[in-house]
């Protein structure tokens, strides 16, 4: 039997979920296809420990405004990810604290880190995210790493070091993974890489009380009664004159346009038929960068009682990022470790035992002897089998010019939703909704 719809959706993400509610509301039909066994994509939350914990993205900023106006809309509330305290940098196997956002090292490479954010906002508010290409030195951007820029610009390890730490906690990369064209164009479109790693008034300012996966919930809740299919992954897309067939493993949907609210890498397990060569290179020039958040728990936030923030900021490892993840009423303690770039590669192949030692013994670094952890909890993204990695598509070099004009294009009935296909702050919640809005309406109008 073949299911039928105005709109059919892949992928019940935030992004996906939207596009849906936009259709929905629209007073056109639409059916969610979704191959996990939950909606959400790269938001989920636990209460594996009595209160949420994010597994996925979790952070609102304060400029994210569509994600604002949802949670008003939707009654999520909010609350500030804890900040007070000094926060604690490890440097080649030096700890110091420091306050604010700027780690305290050597005043050269404070120097050098200074005017490199300075000159990363400053290119970057000069390259457009929705048309990078139209920069006049796109060319040379593109095929320039940002491991060269970084080389080029920072002489003192330690300055490097830092850099490599921001980009791991914003990419789950390193610095050889990513062009130059793509880092601009990336922070261009969020308002800068200094917006990206502060957390008061940056994009870590904000925590959803109940947990990031509520957002999703409360969008699915809208839809009608079985309108989301969970388990149901598509596995290839036919267009016609009529409109397209998406063959699932519980038979064919068919619908007048589709909408694929899925990271670019995905979308190669879908057979989409023949593809014009820059779609076909979207697919496999893009890949997720690599990210694992670790989690360790303990009686309560002892920390604070220290006079520390529980963040630190690190080039040892195994977490290059660390940040308070304790829950609205501190319930509990809980410390949010981000394990990224050639780390998590290493990091799975690790017994679990080993894996948990190396991080109990960093937190002990960073904030000195404390209690032990009590229980631990990670998300390994990369070996999620339907994102593949996290927490945002990369572009390495040449990727850029290789997917000229495939990234928000239409092909056919065929549109694309997702965090990556945003014109402003792609990767993040606030993308992945501004994509959906957007494509949902295009859907909209083309049904007209």
């Amino acid at each position: 039997m073949t299911l039928g719809a105005d709109v059919v959706v892949v992928g019940a993400g935030v992004s996906g979920l939207v596009a849906a509610d936009t259709v929905h509301r629209a007073g056109r039909s639409v059916i969610v296809l979704e191959a996990r066994d939950r909606v959400g994509g790269r938001t989920w939350t636990t209460s594996a420990w009595g209160a949420p914990h994010d597994l996925g993205g979790q952070w609102l900023g304060p400029s994210q405004e569509r994600a604002r106006a949802w949670c008003a809309t939707l009654g999520l509330p909010l609350f500030p990810t804890w900040t007070a305290g000094a926060n604690a940098l490890e440097i080649d196997g030096a700890r110091a604290t420091f306050y604010g956002s700027i780690p305290k090292t050597s005043w050269l490479a404070l120097a050098e880190v200074e005017l490199a954010l300075r000159r990363i906002d400053r290119m970057a508010a000069r390259v457009s995210w929705a048309d990078p290409l139209a920069h006049p030195d796109a060319a040379a951007l593109d095929a320039t790493s940002v491991a060269s820029l970084r080389d080029r610009w920072l002489r003192t390890r330690a300055g490097r070091a830092l850099l490599d730490v921001a980009l791991g906690a914003v990419f789950g990369a390193e610095a050889r993974d990513m062009s130059a064209l793509f880092l601009l164009a990336y922070v261009g479109g969020c308002g800068g890489l200094r917006r990206l790693v502060e957390t008061e008034g940056g994009a870590q300012q904000d925590r959803f009380v109940g947990g990031a996966q509520g957002l999703a919930l409360a969008l699915a809740a809208r839809l009608p009664a079985g309108a989301i299919r969970l388990s149901c992954p598509a596995r290839m897309v036919n267009q016609d004159g009529a409109g397209v067939v998406v063959t699932t493993d519980d038979g064919p949907v068919r619908a007048q346009r589709l909408v694929l609210a899925l990271p670019p890498a995905a979308r190669a397990r879908i057979d989409l038929g023949v593809l014009p060569a820059a779609a076909q290179q979207l697919t496999q020039r893009m890949p997720m960068g690599n990210a694992v958040k670790v989690f360790a728990r303990f009686p309560t936030p002892w920390w604070r009682d220290r006079g520390l923030s529980g963040s630190g900021v690190s080039d040892v490892g195994p977490a290059c990022f660390v940040i308070d993840d304790s829950p609205a009423d501190a319930s509990h303690g809980a410390l949010l470790g981000f394990v990224t770039g050639d780390q998590a590669r290493r990091w799975g192949r690790a017994p679990e035992a080993e894996r948990h030692a190396a991080f109990a013994a960093q937190l002990t670094r960073l904030l000195g002897d404390g209690p032990a952890p009590d229980a631990y909890l990670e998300q390994d993204w990369g070996a999620d089998p339907w994102s593949g990695g996290g927490p945002v598509a990369l572009g390495p070099t040449g990727a850029l010019h290789a997917v000229e004009g495939a990234r928000f294009a239409a092909l056919g009935r065929v549109h694309t939703a997702g965090t990556e296909a945003a014109y402003a702050w792609s990767g993040y919640i606030e993308g992945a909704l501004r994509a959906g809005e957007r494509v949902g309406a295009e859907v909209v109008a083309a049904l007209e």
